[in-house]
C-alpha cells in the first residue's frame, strides 16, 4: 500500500481512490501510473507524494483526460515510454518531448492496443484484429498479422 502523507498542511491527491490503469517504472525513486480519464502521474516510491506528468501535447492531454479511454504505459529499453490507447505516443523521459506514433498506412486501431511484449528488435503489440510490431526506434508501427471479423482467438 502507498503511503500519502500530509505536507504543508494539506494531503495530497490519493490517486488509488480512481482506477489506476497501469504502472511502469519511471526512474530509480518514481513510478508512473496511469489514472482512468484523469492524469498521468508520477508517484514517488519513497515519500507516496504525486505530481503530474508534464506532457505538452495538447492530443495526447485531451485524449488522457477527456475520452474516456485507457491509457496503458510500456517502457522502452532506450529510457523512452510508450502511451498507448487506440493510438501510441512515445514519451522521452529525458527531455519531456512527447509525440505520436504512425500507425501502417490505411490502418487505425481497432479498439484499444496492448502491448504484448518485446524482444530485442522492438515491441509488439495488437488490437482486436490485428497484430504490430514497432522496431527499435521507429517511428511507425509495422502490421505484421491480420485475422478475421471473429478477431484473435
Amino acid at each position: 500500500m502507498v503511503k500519502v502523507e500530509q505536507s504543508g498542511g494539506k494531503w495530497n491527491k490519493n490517486p488509488l481512490k480512481k482506477k489506476i490503469v497501469s504502472i511502469a517504472s519511471y526512474s530509480e525513486d518514481e513510478l508512473v501510473l496511469s489514472v482512468y480519464s484523469d492524469n498521468v502521474l508520477l508517484l514517488n516510491k519513497n515519500t507516496g507524494e504525486t505530481k503530474p506528468l508534464s506532457i505538452n501535447h495538447d492530443a495526447l492531454n485531451y485524449l488522457i483526460k477527456y475520452t474516456d479511454k485507457n491509457m496503458n504505459l510500456y517502457n522502452e529499453n532506450d529510457g523512452g515510454l510508450l502511451l498507448i490507447s487506440n493510438t501510441v505516443y512515445r514519451y522521452n523521459k529525458k527531455n519531456g518531448r512527447c509525440f505520436e506514433l504512425q500507425m501502417p498506412e490505411g490502418k487505425k486501431a481497432d479498439d484499444y492496443l496492448q502491448s504484448i511484449g518485446r524482444t530485442n528488435e522492438g515491441v509488439w503489440l495488437h488490437d482486436q484484429y490485428h497484430i504490430y510490431f514497432l522496431p527499435n526506434g521507429s517511428e511507425k508501427l509495422e502490421l505484421k498479422v491480420t485475422y478475421g471479423d471473429h478477431g484473435i482467438n
